[in-house]
């Protein structure tokens, strides 16, 4: 078994296509009993070898969750939330969420959502980390805030002037008010008896006839997403940890990479985008690395009482082949379904139904041979040999009969000459021994 080493330069590495795992070298083998390199299997069809890209930290880390709440069936201002929602993590004790007060994560205001549905409400709210973000601190902050929310810890106490918002149904809305942080406060504050009441009213909304109401919303469920994000031309790579380069013939989008598509092509690492082919020429494969890949062009023609693959307006190389499977009663001139070159001019032919032979004169009938018999089809193209049957041996004893989309074409007529000329003589014979019987 042959085995073979790459090795990247300094401050490059090669990325594994299905482990995305970094690694400064690679090393393949020969299997000598398929003649196959290792990296050549069913997760890199297209045997594309290694490619050596750079490597970048993340571009964002971010938190998406979407707490579910109960206590009322309207949403409120999406900035009394944030308010709220802000006060209990920057007063809480635990330590999961000290990134906020230590300035490496925040709390994304402006992506806020709130929607009702079916008498509770869905709060989404978004944490950032800024710093550090090789090393990801959300993983626990989402854990703790889930723990905390399904648990009923965590509640909003809000006044009717949260909800002082003529399009806040099922709609988002970032103006700030700082009547919700007053409104956390007295949720704290033992001595209002009427904050304290409400917040210890489990799940239950109050509307006071005094425009002093506090309506109390509990959190019951909490899901949460960690999303990483690399710059366009990268991907995620090392436990989602880095963004390593997309490598040519790729192009990178949303933290994937993705090979370029049928037509483009792309020559350098790390493309955001990749380059369409001049016009008139059009790419073998997906993933092509260069401009010289782009070869000459042909566009899949529709064929009348057939289906091509690909279909009709795909375009292809020229050199490369269609499919084209004929309908019920006709085929190509290579079968029902045939492979033809892409610029050869295609065309499904209708097929032969053999007709009752009988020839004139003296009704020298014919017989198909080959095990045919009148009314069966053949193939244009194909040719069969019909015995002319006569008592006589006579020329031409066969004769050719071909398909010619649809209509039977017969190369020559049984001939009856020689049998008229025999029975003449025979007849003259008959005629002249008579007349010497009746000499006698």
């Amino acid at each position: 078994m042959y085995t073979c080493t790459m090795r990247c330069n300094t401050g490059l590495y090669t990325v594994h296509p299905t482990t995305k795992i970094l690694q400064s070298h690679q090393v393949v083998s020969c299997d000598s009993t398929t003649d196959l390199w290792s990296h050549e299997g069913t997760n890199n069809p297209s045997r594309e070898w290694f490619q050596c890209v750079r490597v970048y930290d993340l571009s964002s880390l971010r938190l998406e969750s979407t707490m579910t709440l109960e206590g009322d069936s309207k949403c409120p201002k999406t900035s009394a939330l944030n308010a709220q929602m802000k006060y209990h993590l920057l007063n809480s004790t635990n330590r999961e969420y000290q990134c906020l007060t230590n300035g490496s994560c925040s709390m994304a205001d402006d992506e806020s959502t709130c929607n009702s549905t079916n008498n509770t409400i869905l709060y989404t709210f978004l944490i950032q980390q800024t710093s550090n973000l090789a090393y990801s601190v959300l993983n626990a902050f989402g854990g703790e805030l889930k723990r905390e929310a399904e648990s009923g810890l965590v509640i909003f106490n809000l006044t009717l002037p949260d909800y002082n918002n003529p399009n806040n149904t099922n709609n988002n809305n970032s103006t700030s008010n700082s009547n919700s942080t007053s409104n956390s406060n007295s949720t704290n504050n033992s001595n209002s008896t009427s904050n304290s009441n409400s917040t210890n009213n489990s799940n239950i909304t109050t509307r006071a006839s005094s425009g002093s109401s506090v309506i109390s919303l509990s959190s019951i469920s909490l899901n949460y997403t960690i999303r990483n994000s690399c710059q366009n031309g990268t991907q995620l790579v090392d436990s989602d940890r880095q963004c390593g380069e997309c490598g040519a013939g790729h192009y990178g989008r949303d933290g994937i990479c993705s090979e370029c598509p049928l037509g483009t092509y792309s020559y350098l690492p790390g493309a955001v985008q990749c380059v369409t082919c001049p016009t008139g020429t059009w790419t073998a494969t997906e993933g092509a690395q260069a401009l010289s890949q782009c070869q000459e062009s042909c566009e899949v023609k529709r064929v009348d009482n057939g289906v091509v693959v690909p279909s009709p307006g795909t375009m292809v190389i020229s050199s490369a082949n269609v499919s084209l499977t004929c309908n019920t009663n006709y085929n190509t001139v290579k079968g029902v379904t045939a492979s033809f070159p892409c610029t050869q001019p295609l065309q499904c032919f209708s097929k032969c139904t053999l007709p009752q032979l009988e020839e004139d004169l003296e009704k020298s009938y014919l017989s198909i041979s080959r095990g045919f018999s009148p009314g069966d089809t053949i193939e244009h193209g194909a040719s069969i040999s019909i015995k002319c049957i006569n008592d006589e041996e006579e020329k031409p004893n066969h004769v050719t009969m071909t398909c010619n989309n649809g209509t039977p074409l017969r190369s020559e007529t049984c001939s009856s000459v020689g049998r008229i000329f025999k029975r003449s003589v025979v007849l003259l014979l008959s005629i002249i021994t008579v007349m010497i019987h009746i000499s006698y």
